[in-house]
C-alpha cells in the first residue's frame, strides 16, 4: 500500500513541475510603447505565435515575425522583470517634461508605466523588446 502511495505521489510531483515547466516556456503576448505627452501613441505587439504588429508611427520594424524560441524567451524576460518587482514610476527630478509619453510594457495582465528614464531595468526590458523586433535603442 505504502508502495502505491510513494508511486502516486511521485507521479503527481512530476506532473505539477512539468506543469510548471511548460507555463515557464509558454509564450505571451507582449504589447510595448509609450503613449500620453504630445506625441502620437504607439504601439508594438508581439503574439505568442511570433506575429508582429505595430500601430502608430513607427518605422516599419524589420522584423515581422520572430521564431518561437525567440518568443518563449522575451516572455521569460518579461515575467522574470515583473516577478522581481519591476513597477510603475514617475521620474521626479530627472528633468522629464509633462509632455513626454510614458513608456510601458503590457504583458500576463499586467501593465508597467514609467515616465521618464530614471528606471533602468524597465529601460533594459523596454529596449530588448525593441532590439528583438528592431527597433532602435531609447
Amino acid at each position: 500500500m505504502k508502495g502505491v502511495v510513494l508511486a502516486a505521489t511521485a507521479a503527481a510531483l512530476v506532473v505539477s513541475g512539468a506543469s510548471a515547466a511548460s507555463t515557464e516556456a509558454k509564450p505571451t503576448r507582449i504589447v510595448f510603447g509609450f503613449s500620453g505627452g504630445m506625441l502620437a501613441p504607439e504601439q508594438v505587439t508581439i503574439d505568442p505565435t511570433g506575429r508582429v504588429l505595430w500601430h502608430g508611427f513607427i518605422r516599419n520594424p524589420t522584423r515581422t515575425r520572430l521564431w518561437q524560441a525567440k518568443v518563449v524567451s522575451l516572455s521569460r524576460s518579461v515575467r522574470e522583470a515583473f516577478a522581481a518587482g519591476l513597477k510603475s514610476r514617475q521620474c521626479h527630478g530627472s528633468g522629464q517634461l509633462p509632455d513626454l509619453p510614458t513608456d510601458y510594457i503590457r504583458a500576463i495582465g499586467r501593465t508597467v508605466r514609467v515616465h521618464g528614464r530614471c528606471d533602468a531595468p524597465f529601460n533594459r526590458l523596454w529596449n530588448v523588446l525593441a532590439h528583438a523586433i528592431g527597433l532602435g535603442y531609447r
